[in-house]
């Protein structure tokens, strides 16, 4: 399998993790740029994007719900910039993983990300304390594992 890496610039970062880290569970978009590299691909961290509220859906089962009128958003953003979409929210500890609503999500929104902005690859990201698990998708498949994260300054 190919790996991703996904890099965060530390002022991105800083604004990002104080969204996903409130005491209520939020997600929201990284929008990022691509680097290809020999064994896989690199999501280079420019903007983030949290679920503004006029998109949140409240009285779910889930966490947290929004309108896919915000995915669409950012997609069609994505595609005029070019950039890949990146889908971030926090569970906390040292060892994330994708919970089974998380699967759920990644494998209904990430196919349908990927396959309509297929030049870019497009990723959906559990952040922990100090490392993150994700999914990464091109073209409608799960190509790669998020395989490591760094903080850049």
């Amino acid at each position: 399998m190919t790996t991703a890496e996904l890099r965060i610039p530390r002022d991105v970062q800083d604004v990002l993790y104080a969204y996903i880290t409130q005491a209520e569970e939020w997600a929201g978009y990284l929008l990022c740029g691509t680097l290809a590299t020999a064994d896989g691909v690199v999501l280079l961290g420019r903007e983030w994007c949290p679920v503004p509220a006029r998109y949140r859906i409240g009285g779910t089962r889930h966490g947290m719900t929004w309108h896919p009128n915000f995915d669409v958003e950012m997609l069609n953003r994505a595609q005029v910039e070019r950039l890949s979409c990146v889908v971030i929210h926090h569970h906390g500890g040292p060892s994330p993983r994708l919970s089974p609503t998380d699967q759920e999500t990644c494998e209904s929104l990430m196919p349908f990300l990927s396959r309509e902005a297929p030049a870019q690859p497009h990723a959906f990201v559990v952040m922990g304390n100090r490392a993150a698990a994700g999914r990464v998708y091109r073209g409608g498949q799960h190509f790669a594992d998020r395989s490591s994260t760094r903080i850049v300054g």
